[in-house]
Parts: C-alpha cells; sequence; structure tokens
C-alpha cells in the first residue's frame, strides 16, 4: 500500500487504523499524518506512511462466533495495489482488481544463482559416476557369459557342471546384503567407492584362476561386490533426481550399464578364446577410484536422514514387510527365467544352433542398441507418473518374448533377443521408479540388495533345474520350461501397490 491513498472510515478499524495497531497520526492538535488533509472531504483520513505490514487480529478476536474486525488479507513482503473503490466484505478489507502477487524473493544477489547452479551440477555429476560404477559392474557381470564355453572347454566343463556354477555364484549376492544394509547406515557414496575397488581386484584374481575352483572363489568376491554396487547405485539415482526425472536417472543407469557389457562384446571377438584378458581389463576400476573418492557426492535423500536408523529392521514393520516378500517373490520367478537365459544365451547359440562367436557378439551388439529406443521410450512414460500397470504388463511381455530366443532357429534367436532388449529397456525406468519409491529413504538400498538377492536365489534355482532336465529335454526346451515362472513373476506384481511418483517416503 502506498502512502497518501485514502480509505473511507467505514473500512478503517475501531482507532483509525487499517490494522489493529497504534492509529496513524498524532494525538495532538498539530497537523500530521492522521489528521485530514488540508481541502480533502472532512470524513476521510490519509492512510500512514508505507511500512512493513503484519497480520493481526483485533484486540477481542477470539475463536468462537464472534466475528473478527475487519482485516487486511496479503502476502508476506509483497507489494499490494488498490484498484476500484474499495468496499468491505463480511469481515475482511477487500482490495478489488485482482491479480498475480509478486513471488518472494528471497535471494536478490547472483549467489543464489550460483548455488542452484552448484547444485544441479552436483546431481548430474553424482548421476554420473554413479553410472561410471554400473558401467564397470556390467562389463565384469558380462564376461562370464560371452567366454562360458571357452571357459568350459578350458576346463572340460559339461552343462551341468556350468550350470552348478552360476548357481554357486548366486551365493555371492547373498553375501552382498550386508554391504547394501551398511549403505543405509553408512551411506551410499562409501559403498560404491569400496565395491569398485573390491571387484576390480577379484578380476585380477579370476584373470590369474589355474582352474575351475579358483575361478568359482574369485567370481563369489566379485558378485558379492558387484550385488551391493548395483543395488546402492539404483536407490542413489532414485534419490539423487527430481521426482519426474527418476526414470530419466535410471534409464542412464541402464544404458551406461549396458554400454560397459557392450564393451566387452565388441572386445570379446578379437580376444576369444582368451577370456583372461577381459577380467585383466575388468580391473580397470582401479584407475577410476581416485575420481569417486573426490567427485562422489553422497544423495540428497540420505543426508536428510543422516542419523536416523533404517535397513532391515524398518524394512521388517509394517507395511515394508508385505511389500518387501512380494517383491522378493516376484523377483525370485522372473530370475529363474532370465537368469539361465542370460548365461546360456551364448552357449545356445554357439552349441544348438552353431554360430560363430562373432554372429553372436553381433547379435548382442544390435540388441543392445535396439534397447536405446526402449530407454527412451520408458523415461518418457515414467516422467508423465506411468508406473504399476506398465510396469506388469512390459514384464509380462519380456518373459514371453525372453522364450521366443530358445524357439529354434536364428531367426528367432536373433528376433527374441532383439524384442527382449527393447521392452526390458523400455520397463527399466517404469518398474525402476515405480519399486524406488514403494519403499523408505532409510531401508532403499537394502530393500534393492535384498530384491537382487532373492533374483540371484531364483537365478540359482533356474540354473539348477535346467542342469537337470537338459539332458532328457536338450538347452533349448529346458529354457522353454521357465518361462512360465517369468510369466509368473510379472504377475505377482499386481500385488505391490502403486505410487504417484511424488515425493520419497523417508
Amino acid at each position: 500500500m502506498a502512502a497518501g491513498r485514502l480509505l473511507p472510515p467505514a473500512q478503517r478499524s475501531a482507532r483509525g487504523g487499517c490494522l489493529p495497531r497504534a492509529a496513524p497520526g498524532c494525538a495532538h492538535r498539530t497537523r500530521g499524518p492522521g489528521s485530514r488533509p488540508a481541502g480533502s472531504h472532512c470524513r476521510v483520513r490519509a492512510v500512514s506512511p508505507v511500512r512493513c505490514l503484519g497480520l493481526a487480529g483485533g484486540r477481542g478476536d477470539h475463536p468462537g462466533w464472534n466475528a473478527p474486525g475487519a482485516s487486511l488479507l496479503a502476502a508476506a513482503r509483497t507489494a499490494v495495489s488498490l484498484g476500484g473503490e474499495p468496499c468491505p466484505c463480511r469481515c475482511h478489507l477487500r482490495i478489488p482488481g485482482p491479480r498475480p502477487l509478486a513471488p518472494l524473493a528471497t535471494e536478490t544477489s547472483g549467489l543464489g544463482t550460483l548455488r542452484r547452479l552448484r547444485q544441479l551440477a552436483s546431481g548430474q555429476l553424482g548421476l554420473a559416476l554413479a553410472g561410471l560404477a554400473v558401467g564397470l559392474v556390467s562389463f565384469d557381470s558380462s564376461i562370464l557369459t560371452l567366454a562360458l564355453p571357452a571357459i568350459g572347454q578350458e576346463f572340460h566343463a559339461n552343462v551341468p557342471t556350468l550350470a552348478a556354477l552360476g548357481a554357486l555364484l548366486a551365493v555371492g549376492s547373498l553375501l552382498g546384503l550386508p554391504l547394501a544394509v551398511s549403505a543405509d547406515r553408512f551411506g551410499r557414496r562409501r559403498v560404491i567407492v569400496a565395491g569398485v575397488a573390491g571387484f576390480s581386484l577379484a578380476n585380477l584374481l579370476s584373470a590369474a584362476a589355474p582352474g575351475l575352483p579358483w575361478l568359482a572363489a574369485s567370481r563369489l568376491l566379485a558378485v558379492a561386490l558387484e550385488t551391493a554396487v548395483a543395488g546402492t547405485a539404483a536407490a542413489y539415482a532414485v534419490e539423487q533426481a527430481p521426482a519426474r526425472g527418476r526414470g530419466t536417472a535410471l534409464s542412464f543407469l541402464a544404458v551406461a550399464g549396458g554400454a560397459g557389457a557392450g564393451l566387452s562384446v565388441v572386445l570379446y571377438p578379437f580376444l576369444a578364446p582368451n577370456w583372461r584378458l577381459l577380467y585383466a581389463l575388468g580391473a580397470a576400476g582401479l584407475l577410476a577410484l581416485p575420481l569417486l573418492l573426490r567427485r562422489l557426492p553422497e544423495s540428497r535423500a540420505w543426508r536428510r536422514l543422516e542419523a536416523a536408523p533404517g535397513g532391515l529392521r524398518l524394512l521388517l514393520a509394517p507395511p515394508w514387510r508385505q511389500r518387501l516378500a512380494f517383491l522378493a517373490l516376484a523377483t525370485a520367478l522372473g530370475e529363474a527365467l532370465f537368469g539361465p537365459a542370460n548365461l546360456l544365451l551364448a552357449l545356445f547359440g554357439q552349441r544348438e544352433l552353431h554360430l560363430s562367436a562373432t554372429v553372436i557378439s553381433l547379435v548382442f551388439v544390435a540388441a543392445g542398441l535396439g534397447s536405446l529406443p526402449g530407454f527412451a521410450a520408458g523415461s518418457w512414460l515414467a516422467a508423465r507418473g506411468y508406473r504399476r500397470l506398465p510396469a506388469v504388463g512390459l514384464a509380462l511381455a519380456t518373459a514371453l518374448t525372453t522364450g521366443l530366443s530358445f524357439a529354434g532357429g536364428p531367426g528367432p534367436y536373433l528376433a527374441g533377443d532383439l524384442l527382449w532388449t527393447l521392452l526390458a529397456g523400455a520397463n527399466v525406468a517404469i518398474a525402476g521408479a515405480w519399486l524406488g519409491e514403494l519403499f523408505p529413504t532409510r531401508a532403499r538400498a537394502t530393500a534393492d540388495t535384498t530384491a537382487a538377492v532373492a533374483a540371484a536365489a531364483g537365478g540359482a534355482a533356474g540354473l539348477l533345474l535346467v542342469g537337470f532336465v537338459e539332458p532328457q529335454l536338450g538347452l533349448g526346451r529346458s529354457l522353454l520350461l521357465m518361462m512360465s515362472a517369468g510369466v509368473g513373476g510379472a504377475l505377482l506384481l499386481l500385488l505391490l501397490p502403486g505410487t504417484s511418483g511424488g515425493r520419497l517416503p523417508d
């Protein structure tokens, strides 16, 4: 309100003031701000000079049936202009001519903008470094899938023995659970850095393995650390990204993981059958440690709850307990199909379809490139709040197309692999954002890793079952049998509640 504007007496308080405060003007007869201006109407008084206005009630105002006195409603520290003819409206002073009020300027200098830019850059850098860690994990974990035929040939191992090796590695995922619990207690950053250092050293041990037991032991250690890093990085991405960008952040992690796996696919035809060199290259994570130590920030959501308890104790309380049980069972059933399918895809192409290592690598590269439109579409849908039903539908379609890869013949092999990776890529953003919003920040890394452990257990069970029935049914039909487990796991996700894509639960 500007000084000098005039109000009729009907809109003045009992003491002549606009708000219940000291009346404007002087008590003496000398001319002042509260006296009648010369030449003006006798029943009009000038408004007091401009100053900060505070909202307050009259002396007799109190809760009950009595209406309060006239008051002025305005945003704090916001300039309000008078317009039209003022008139009282019930117990409030109405200022006609409504218009948008100017927002409160918290910082008038460029320091606020600079601070926001630094926060944005810190968040993007954190996601980039988390993507680097996931890329290293994917590079390492994809080596066994590609090199499994060469490993079996060097160590004279048959299909049941190699399936038992894959099942044994599921124990490594179980060992990764305590590390994920420590991520909810000590922070995401420490677990990511320590995990990258650990599985990089385990890769050196794998490259020097003199026999299958040594290789199994080194891969057991690597899988434990990779499981913790992957689960913690997924929780980190959900917490570091804004609400509308969670799906995009998870898609970025998936693309980074695909780039790591794709790098191993591109390199292996030039190195085959020398799989040891790939594991030696997997130790490159040691070169990234200085960058992770210096530049990887802690996630914003975890910093807010740094002193709060969480972990498994919180997840065992309702409603998280029921959600975790359904999620663990669904992922176990799904991985009973996807675990054997991922591990034995190259072996099926070489032994059953008689494809060369170069052709199989080209199929993998084509599938990886074909998944990029899926990542983009999934990110677009996740940013617009699509969660539960699209995630379940895509999981069901992914299970069906995975079975197509093992139906027999190079055509279904290629088509199934392309559709499988396309649909799975689209579901990364949608299902990842949905499942990340189902659990509290204090236990999100534990929940993600618990699901990964359940998936590893389901994958181990699927591998053992495939190894048991493969001599009677053959490799292709054995994997088709596991498709029913994938379909059941997708339908079981319907028991989980939907989310709105809003604020993460603490």
